[in-house]
């Protein structure tokens, strides 16, 4: 989630990183076939894979042991089956009976019902089914009670009446591997999923739309942390608005480039690195995603001037904002104290901010 707050820092410029500015660094950073698979809409063979899985679905929900499931399973899950019937049997051949018998009541109570068929995918003598349900089983369904009076207490307990009254919901997904054995569709794997909440059917899309912007942006963050690096000074963008590093310095492991030289910048990136413990030199920080690769992470604020405003404004970036980084430092010149770097960095907000190239740091 990204805040915007006010915030006061204090920045000095430094005569000898415009000066250095000229060359780019040296750091010892390097630079860092898919099957086709058509989804069907409706032809005879999706059809025939779509109504064999229902057809196997209803059977389960009237069944009354994994016999009579057999016709309906691939050769690779009848096995696992009668594997696990072996191992229950092989001490106490009744004990194990008992034992597969409320397996197998377990299995169905846990079956989704009501379930759809919404898509279908063929890959030669292979398919994978996507279904969903409206609801998760009477097991699952038990449980959701159970935790929506468990929730409905809580928030009456807090004094948060319109949350109590909140019915939670629960939404049922599914996957389904289907195999082709001797001319027949077989059922494979299943992998189900069930996401419980009290959001209104208008708070979840809201909450899914915030999602898909947030995967949106991972395809313009994520590149960042393999990016070859430009050779040439930094600069990029900050909330729209053109940004170049006119000064850098780093003090507590805390790396800031910013353009303009007064007490407040005109607009700069505060960087706030993890995990190298002062010993930059050397070093690369890559992020993709929000999520560290190796050893160092970072948090990312990027601050602005707004017109007619006395202080800038800022926008904090945590890892779960999904940014994309990748710093690389060089060898601390002893003569004039700077520390080179290369940068390239881009942010997840709506104007894709960004910034790339070298620099060369204060180290304060």
């Amino acid at each position: 989630m990204t805040f915007l707050i006010l915030a006061i820092t204090c920045s000095t410029y430094s005569a000898q990183a415009e000066e250095a500015k000229s060359t780019s660094p040296t750091t010892t950073a390097s630079s860092p076939a898919a099957s086709s698979v058509v989804a069907s809409n409706g032809s005879k063979i999706e059809n025939l894979i779509k109504e064999r899985y229902l057809l196997y679905h209803q059977t389960l929900l009237k069944a009354n042991s994994f016999d009579e499931l057999a016709p309906f399973r691939s050769s690779k899950r009848k096995a696992e089956q009668e594997e696990k019937e072996r191992q229950a049997q092989a001490k106490d051949e009744e004990a194990g009976k008992k034992m597969m018998a409320g397996l197998f009541g377990m299995v169905k109570a846990m079956e989704p019902r009501n379930v759809t068929v919404t898509a279908v995918v063929v890959n030669g003598d292979s398919a994978v089914l996507s279904v969903k349900a409206s609801d998760a089983g009477e097991f699952p369904d038990a449980m959701t009670k159970g935790f929506g009076n468990m929730a409905k207490g809580m928030s009456t307990a807090l004094g948060d009446k319109t949350a109590a009254n909140k019915p939670m919901r629960s939404t049922t997904t599914g996957k389904i591997k289907m195999e082709k054995e001797d001319g027949a569709w077989m059922v494979g794997e299943e992998s189900w999923s069930t996401n419980v909440t009290n959001l209104t059917p208008a708070q979840e899309a809201q909450r899914n739309a915030q999602e898909a912007q947030k995967k949106g942006l991972s395809a313009w963050c994520s590149p960042a942390a393999s990016m070859a690096f430009p050779q040439k000074p930094a600069a990029g963008r900050i909330h729209g608005q053109p940004f170049v590093v006119e000064n850098a310095e780093i003090a507590n492991d805390i790396l800031t480039i910013r353009q303009g030289r007064d007490f407040f910048a005109d607009r700069e990136f505060v960087i706030f690195l993890f995990g190298l413990d002062g010993k930059l030199a050397g070093q690369q920080v890559i992020v993709k995603d929000g999520a560290p690769v190796g050893k160092a992470s970072c948090h990312v604020h990027m601050k602005w001037q707004v017109a007619g405003k006395d202080l800038p404004e800022t926008a904090m970036f945590m890892p779960n904002d999904r940014y994309g980084i990748r710093i690389a430092f060089g060898q601390l010149d002893p003569k004039t104290g700077l520390l080179p770097g290369y940068i390239v960095l881009r942010m997840p907000d709506k104007e894709q901010s960004f910034v790339q190239g070298y620099f060369y740091a204060k180290r304060k």
